[in-house]
């Protein structure tokens, strides 16, 4: 891997966007990109050294947010070549690549941007990536409609599709993380019975968020574990037995009381 020239990347970056109105050139140098930055010296050895090299290329942070954020400031009058650009990096089944296709999501019309990530979704076995697109593909989507955002969450809730559930509890635990968020009762009900539809990867990212909520009010996020016990959801004692220790004494021994 390089050294990181600050100046040399800005121009490589530029020599990129040039090429937005060619999406396959744009793809074809953005591949180059990354390649050029990729660190080899980190790669594990052994067996699955093959399998890691395909999926996971490990170019610096500072190159992927400079990238990530030239992009986000970019003029949105190409909507059609920044999809073809988001579709063709995604498929290359690459996390960096994906991380590169999830910032173009922002400059996409608010109507493509869910449908786009329910789409790479269903295809992403990666969580890092699957996250990054809740996180960064979704941000402009939430903060200019927040109504349409919980409605579509609720939607991807009731998916029969894991990977679309596991993308709303994502997308749930990033709007979390907003300086704005007030919406604690309403987020406590849309995951009612949720622990009894998720499992693996999913599971876990929804212990995090609950976590992440108790954090905020420890007594609402306490009543919505007994109560979701009280109802003999599917899950719930596991659920509250996983985020047991970030709630004070008095109030792990009432949810303790409620798993009998």
């Amino acid at each position: 891997m390089p050294a990181i020239n600050p100046e040399q990347l800005e121009r490589q970056i530029d020599e990129l966007l040039a090429q937005v109105n060619d999406p396959k050139g744009f793809i074809r140098t953005c591949m180059n990109l990354l390649d050029y930055y990729a660190d080899r010296t980190k790669r594990p050895r052994g067996s699955t050294t093959k399998v890691e090299i395909a999926r996971v290329l490990r170019v610096p942070r500072p190159v992927m947010k400079a990238i990530c954020l030239r992009i986000q400031q970019a003029e949105a009058d190409h909507p059609a070549q920044w999809k073809q650009i988001g579709q063709g990096l995604w498929q290359k089944g690459i996390r960096e690549a994906r991380q590169v296709a999830t910032c173009a999501l922002g400059v996409l019309q608010d109507e493509d941007i869910p449908r786009m990530a329910e789409e790479w979704a269903i295809v992403c076995e990666d969580d890092q990536a699957l996250e990054y697109l809740s996180q960064r593909g979704l941000e402009a989507f939430r903060k200019k409609d927040l109504k349409r955002f919980y409605l579509t969450i609720e939607s991807w809730l009731k998916d029969g599709r894991l990977r679309i559930r596991h993308l709303a509890i994502l997308a749930l635990k990033s709007r979390v993380q907003d300086q704005d968020f007030t919406e604690l009762p309403m987020m406590l009900g849309i995951l009612k019975g949720m622990s009894a539809e998720l499992r693996g990867g999913s599971q876990r990212s929804l212990s995090t968020l609950v976590r992440t909520l108790a954090m905020i009010s420890a007594p609402e996020v306490a009543k919505f574990l007994i109560d979701e016990q009280k109802t003999n959801v599917v899950g719930a004692g596991r659920l509250a037995q996983s985020v047991l220790s970030v709630f004070p004494e008095h109030l792990q021994k009432e949810i303790q009381g409620s798993l009998g």
